[in-house]
């Protein structure tokens, strides 16, 4: 059948997400494979020479040599496609038969942020809350839970109902049999509150120690940290260090959540996708940039409800509204992040897909992930592997920066 139809092959070269150029594509037809390519674009120059028989089972190695004017502060692929030349009784022309992508550079580290050109912050201790001011922009926390209470750019809020960034262990899906899937009260609440802010005034450090209560059968208790530090011009960095304790299985996630306004879901992120995909669950999707919604993001439609719209891997993502105006959050090191109109308990509690439009809320829940176990197999098979679990005891710490986004 291959050698009826033909296939060719499609090679692509992404920056950032970005797509710069199609490399070639040839025909393979017949076991064979003869090709001579140059193509030179966005200061890259692409070189391919091949004139190798391909039998039938084998391989070749097919080398690409490249002069690159490679810029280290930017990250580069080779997306590699074998799609169908002309149409199968099973396929349509075009579709991809196989397809693979190769890390050209490695991922550069996020710049500092540059502090002599901001301006400086009024802070305002009371006794609930803390308030830091900025040029254009102010953020409250609130004391007691070491939440963002509130996040304003520009004067517009951008969280939802006062809950930003609250401690996030729960998730639930088929597969998960083997522990407690359901929802148990959680409570948290802070040991140290502390806060110093620079004497220049450019930036403020927030330091929080706080325990989340699981309210289980046998209540479960989660020590985390959490460091902000707040910037003159509105730019926020966050860390955030987290540890399972043992005896734990119902804690399938370690993250933080924040709600936002309706208005910001136009959605677009730069890591796997486009679909959903989890650790164990990566083979399927490219490192890319991609635009969705919260809608989207449930366009999974189990038949029964659960958690669902993970996407890992991801170097930053944007909600914004008609105006593309919004927020970004980049990773500085791992993050993995699902946005619905639904809230993961209520997934699970809901038990039908079709009851979703009955529960379904303007406001958009946002999970920023440290990390989540696997999905593994135990709906009808082995459980999740060992080395997609998360470890107990041992410190799970991530970082990433907030900022506004203007048109």
């Amino acid at each position: 059948m291959y050698r009826r139809t033909g296939i060719y092959c499609r090679f692509g070269i992404y920056q950032n997400g970005c797509k710069l150029f199609t490399i070639f594509r040839n025909v393979i037809k017949q076991r064979s494979l003869r090709s001579c390519f140059i193509i030179i674009a966005i200061g890259i120059s692409v070189v391919v020479n091949t004139s190798v028989p391909i039998k039938c089972q084998s391989f070749i190695i097919l080398s690409i040599f490249y002069k690159t004017r490679i810029n280290k502060e930017n990250e580069y692929f080779l997306n590699v496609y074998f799609s169908l030349k002309t149409a199968a009784t099973w396929a349509e022309k075009g579709y991809p038969v196989a397809c693979e992508q190769f890390a050209l550079n490695r991922r550069p580290s996020l710049p500092s942020v540059v502090i002599p050109s901001i301006g400086k912050l009024k802070v305002n201790d009371l006794k609930d809350l803390l308030t830091v001011n900025g040029e254009g922009f102010s953020i409250c926390f609130d004391k007691a839970t070491g939440t963002i209470h509130s996040l304003k750019y520009g004067n517009r809020e951008m969280i939802q109902d006062n809950k930003g960034l609250a401690f996030n262990w729960y998730r639930s899906i088929d597969n998960d049999t083997y522990t407690d899937r359901n929802y148990y009260e959680t409570t948290s609440q802070t040991s140290l509150f502390n806060y110093v802010t620079e004497d220049s005034e450019k930036f403020a450090t927030i330091l929080v120690n706080a325990k989340a209560t699981i309210n289980s059968g046998t209540p479960v208790h989660i020590s985390y940290l959490l460091k902000y530090m707040v910037y003159a011009n509105g730019t926020i960095e966050v860390e955030a260090g987290f540890s399972k304790p043992e005896h734990s299985d119902i804690v399938r996630r370690l993250g933080l959540q924040l709600i936002l306004p309706q208005t910001f879901d136009n959605i677009c992120y730069y890591g796997y996708g486009p679909h959903e995909n989890y650790t164990d669950r990566m083979q399927s999707t490219f490192v890319g940039r991609y635009e969705t919604t919260p809608d989207g993001m449930a366009a999974e439609h189990y038949v029964r409800s659960q958690s669902m719209g993970n996407r890992e891997g991801v170097r930053w993502v944007s909600f914004t509204d008609a105006n593309k105006q919004g927020i970004k959050i980049t990773s500085k090191d791992k993050l993995s992040f699902s946005a619905l109109h639904f809230s993961d308990r209520e997934l699970w509690k809901a038990r039908h897909d079709f009851e979703l439009e009955n529960i379904r809320h303007p406001e958009i829940y946002v999970n920023l992930d440290c990390i989540q176990s696997g999905l593994g197999n135990a709906s009808c098979g082995p459980l999740t592997l060992p080395q997609y679990l998360i470890s107990e005891n041992v410190p799970h710490v991530y970082s990433f920066r907030i900022e506004p986004v203007s048109d």
